[in-house]
């Protein structure tokens, strides 16, 4: 059988992979515990909403942050996965959209050093405006970025790979968040949100750094380049034509939107128990020693049974929490919540793309991560607005409440509804054999 040139099925290709796997697992690692010691400093759950609440009272307008924040890396990846599928290499695309995806963090920083009586207005519009260039290029980079791990990592490695980076990234990100509590109780604000907002940079620099180590060989591309109009009119089929994948989209749906009230829960922990800035960051601190114990474990879950049984495990925990929260007599329960919270969200980060290349062949995996990441766009955009306009309306408790009755129904339309494609190949190889 011949083979042709940088063709997966090549030797010399093939060998060249394995050959290289080791460096580019561990250079990966390195790529994404510095991307999570970054986010540390501007945790998503704790500092970036606390930093909002200064800006507005309205809680729909603080709901709108992690919204922008989720759904700016989303939309853009479903117009950009046919170009990824069609690069014979995918890592100088990526090295240089992911500049813009740090540089907003300096810009943000340095802007608030500049002009720290800034109007409030003005500030909540130029977070806004960072957020979407940041993410944005987050969005346009993801396909390509996904695409090249695919290439250069065993997919019985992906899993361990996701959750060691992110294990070091929660340690290293536990002292970074504890920097993070002293800045914020003895630097005057605003200035030391943009001290934060300073270090977040310089933790997404040393991160660019490790992606440009890659080692990635050419390869004939997955598929010849497409118009994206001709592109775009191929999806529906994709969805038609498995309905495996349509299940796990609605169930992760569901999973999202039991996540509508979590961006409230710490605002919700200042005006229950009066607690301060500092206790944030403390709150950050458990989140990310919670995830360094917890993510590689589920990380090695869903490479062992299958990234399926891992989301299920994830939408549980994110139920869990809000019973917490629900229950909670005093300030020092919402450790426990955010301590599951942040393992929810560990087995999400690591197990949801995990999942979706799994579900796509080999030559669509770029189309499926997208169309996951691109579908649920909107109600990860949806989800905590309207958690903000429910808590207006009806306050905290039946919003948190609502948020585990849908965690639950995610969770059962997972279990029941959705197959794990990597188990079912490994039974199929287990009759075989």
């Amino acid at each position: 059988m011949s083979h042709s040139p940088n063709s997966p099925t090549d030797p010399a290709y093939r060998e060249y992979i394995r050959r290289h796997m080791p460096w580019n697992f561990w250079v990966n690692i390195g790529d994404l515990s510095f991307v999570h010691l970054a986010g540390s400093f501007v945790f998503i759950s704790t500092i970036l909403p606390l930093y909002v609440s200064y800006l507005t009272e309205s809680r729909m307008l603080i709901g709108l942050i992690p919204a922008i924040y989720l759904a700016a890396s989303h939309v853009p990846q479903l117009l950009m996965a046919a170009r990824a599928e069609s690069l014979e290499r995918k890592k100088p695309w990526i090295v240089r959209i992911s500049v813009f995806e740090r540089v907003p963090w300096l810009v943000l920083g340095v802007g608030i050093v500049l002009w720290p009586v800034a109007p409030p207005w003005f500030s909540y519009a130029f977070l806004v405006t960072m957020l979407l260039v940041g993410q944005g290029a987050v969005g346009i980079a993801s396909p390509a970025w996904r695409a090249m791990l695919a290439k250069v990592i065993h997919p019985d490695r992906k899993g361990m790979m996701f959750g060691l980076g992110a294990a070091i990234g929660a340690l290293m990100g536990a002292a970074g968040a504890l920097l993070a509590r002293h800045i914020l109780d003895t630097v005057p604000y605003p200035l030391s949100f943009g001290v934060c907002f300073l270090l977040a940079f310089g933790g997404q620099a040393i991160s660019w750094t490790f992606l440009t180590f890659n080692r990635e060989p050419a390869s004939t591309p997955e598929r010849a380049r497409v118009r994206l109009g001709a592109y775009l009119r191929e999806l529906p089929a994709v969805l038609r034509g498995d309905h495996n994948f349509a299940r796990f989209l609605l169930s992760q749906l569901l999973v999202i939107f039991g996540a509508l009230g979590v961006t409230f829960y710490v605002i919700y922990a200042r005006e229950a128990f009066a607690v301060s800035d500092a206790f944030a960051a403390t709150l950050t601190v458990v989140a990310l020693a919670s995830q360094a114990v917890g993510t590689p474990l589920l990380g090695w879950w869903g490479d062992r049974f299958g990234h399926r049984a891992a989301i299920e495990v994830a939408a549980l925990l994110c139920a869990a929490a809000g019973v917490v929260v629900l229950l909670a007599p005093a300030a020092a329960w919402m450790y426990a919540a955010f301590a599951l919270l942040a393992l929810s969200d560990s087995g999400i980060k690591v197990s949801r793309p995990s999942m979706a290349m799994d579900l796509g062949s080999a030559g669509r995996v770029a189309t499926y991560t997208a169309l996951t990441t691109t579908l649920l766009a909107a109600p990860a955009l949806a989800a905590p607005v309207a958690g903000g306009w429910l808590i207006d309306t009806v306050n905290y408790r039946p919003v948190f409440a609502a948020g585990v009755v849908l965690s639950l129904a995610g969770w059962l339309l997972l279990r029941f509804g959705v197959a794990d494609p990597r188990v079912a190949r490994r039974r199929q190889a287990g009759d075989r054999s």
